[in-house]
Formats: C-alpha cells, structure tokens, sequence
C-alpha cells in the first residue's frame, strides 16, 4: 500500500521495517519533537554503513532528550 506524505512523497507502507531501516524517516521524526536541525546531516542514500549513521544520530538525539 502506498501513501503520500505531506512533502509528496510516495511511501510504501506495506512493509514498516523498510521504511525505517535507512533511518532517514527517523531523523525525521526526531527533528520535528526536539526542534529543525537536531539532526543536521541525513544519508538519504549512500553505503549500508553511511545510512547506520542515521540511526547513530537518531539515537544520539533521543539521548539527549532523556
């Protein structure tokens, strides 16, 4: 299943885990609870390993917040 988010983009829906596993929704997210720019740089392509460093960030903010 297919959605349109409020940027028009097309997100496929039927498979949750792949929408979150490159961590850019994440990031995301966590810019719009904890302010624009808590995360500064998002892989919105790259290596497996530039991609882990959206998780990285994401967590490192959800840190912070605690």
């Amino acid at each position: 299943e297919n959605h349109q988010n409020k940027k028009g983009q097309i997100i496929n829906i039927s498979r949750f885990e792949d929408v979150l596993k490159n961590g850019v929704v994440l990031c995301q997210l966590i810019n719009k609870i904890a302010g624009p720019n808590s995360v500064k740089k998002i892989n919105e392509r790259g290596s497996n390993f530039q991609l882990m460093e959206n998780i990285q960030r994401f967590a490192k903010q959800m840190q912070n917040m605690i």
